[in-house]
């Protein structure tokens, strides 16, 4: 298994999104902001994804 290297950067912006959805609702989000929940979680994977690449 290769272990995934992230920037202190990743780890916060990933933190960021984490601590959000543990505060608020995904369907009072998806509700009054739409797009925003599929976006945030695309950016996490994108991040994800950046790192196994290095």
């Amino acid at each position: 298994m290769k272990e995934i290297k992230l920037s202190k950067l990743d780890l916060e912006t990933i933190d960021m999104y984490i601590s959000y959805y543990n505060h608020h609702s995904v369907e009072k989000i998806n509700k009054e902001h739409p797009g925003y929940v599929e976006a945030d979680f695309t950016m996490i994977l994108k991040i994800l994804e950046n790192a196994l690449e290095v």
